[in-house]
Formats: structure tokens, sequence, C-alpha cells
């Protein structure tokens, strides 16, 4: 088994979450451009570590990743392999908790 190379960025995620009325949670982190559901809390969490990792390792393999980190102020706290096999990135994020609107849901995450 090969072994896993963490890469933190130094920087910070913000994710405005929710539960809906129906009971999944919802997540939108305005930097990354995503939102999620997720059926738990503990599965949101997880999902959201997973598309951070699954969408920086796009932009490594786009050559976007330089970019995206210096269009929001961040680095890599060392140097990065070229593998991506051997490669998962962490980033701290803060959870926001968004209010609940009363006629528009997606007034929440505005």
């Amino acid at each position: 088994m090969p072994t896993v190379r963490r890469v933190q960025v130094e920087g910070q995620l913000q994710w405005r979450y929710r539960k809906t009325e129906e009971g999944p949670f919802v997540a939108v982190c305005d930097a990354l451009k995503l939102t999620l559901e997720s059926d738990s809390w503990s599965e949101l969490l997880e999902d959201m570590a997973l598309a951070i990792d699954a969408i920086l390792k796009e932009m490594l393999a786009t050559n976007e990743l330089d970019r995206f980190l210096r269009d929001h102020g961040w680095s890599l706290a060392a140097p990065l392999s070229n593998r991506l096999a051997d490669v998962r990135f962490e980033i701290p994020f803060e959870l926001i908790a968004a209010h609940r609107a009363k006629h528009d849901p997606q007034d929440c995450f505005r």
C-alpha cells in the first residue's frame, strides 16, 4: 500500500450549512462553488473533506491549483509531490450556520 502524503493548505474555507425541513443537511462553499447535501452531520463532514480533496486534485492535474491558491491568498504548507495518487489535500474549514428563510430556502445561502 503506497504512503499517502497529506498536503496542508494554509488557508481556511467557509461552509454555510443548514438542516432542511425534510431532514438532510445542506452546505455551500462559495470559494469552491460547491453545494453538498448529506443525510447526517457526520456524513456532511466526511463529504466536505472528500469534495475538497477531489477538487484540489483536479486543479493540480489541470495546472489550476497555484492560481486558485493565489486568488484566495492561500499557499501550500510544504512542497507538493507530482504523483496525485500519493496526495491528500487538507484545508481547515469553518462551519457557519445559515438562518432559515421563510419564503425561499435558497435565501439562507445568499
